[in-house]
């Protein structure tokens, strides 16, 4: 697993309740110690399995962070927007994509990763991972077994950098017959403080 702690933001899309209840809801966006959250229906109904089909974001890190400093958008056609005030940072390094499932029946995957790192405004460095499931956690097919994950870190050259934009799309799944619980089918980014 990659050390995650000392992240400075991280935004966490979940199964939650599909949309149902606010005691779980769907997508966090914060720090360790606090989290602003919202719901999200992923699918109109889970009565032929739940398949959230691939779900566009994008995550913003503006310089210095602060009010407003932290944006998230998801969706595909009509974005939803949440935002982060309670993150401070004068330069940015590693990105951390995970996809995580906690039982059987359960596919989790991120794709078409993008990272774009700017200073004083302007694109200092991009990397781009490209189409292909990256990374992806399938237990769609297993009998038996426990949770699993996958993860990757897209690290920064050390070019001085105060500014972050993540885009990509994830994707959430469970068999006909499996329910998942709130937290059991999760795709998240962790974004690391220079």
């Amino acid at each position: 697993m990659i050390d995650v702690a000392g992240f400075i933001a991280v935004a966490e899309i979940q199964y939650g309740s599909n949309g149902a209840q606010s005691a779980n809801p769907e997508v966090h966006l914060g720090s360790a110690t606090d989290a602003n959250s919202l719901l999200q229906v992923w699918d109109d109904g889970d009565s032929d399995g739940f398949d959230s089909g691939w779900v566009q974001v994008s995550l913003h890190l503006k310089a210095g962070g602060g009010t407003n400093g932290v944006t998230l958008s998801i969706g595909n056609s009509s974005p939803t927007q949440l935002v982060f005030s309670g993150a401070s940072y004068t330069g940015l390094n590693d990105i951390v994509f995970r996809a995580e499932v906690d039982g059987i029946g359960m596919f989790a995957a991120w794709s078409n990763l993008n990272v774009h790192y700017f200073y004083e405004s302007e694109c200092v460095e991009e990397l781009v991972l490209g189409s292909g499931n990256w990374p992806l956690v399938n237990t769609t097919t297993q009998t038996s077994g426990f949770g699993t994950y996958s993860e990757i870190l897209i690290g920064a050259s050390g070019t001085p950098n105060d500014e972050v934009i993540v885009t990509g799309s994830f994707r959430l799944a469970a068999n006909y017959g499996v329910y998942p619980s709130a937290d059991s089918l999760k795709a998240q980014i962790f974004v690391m403080p220079d």
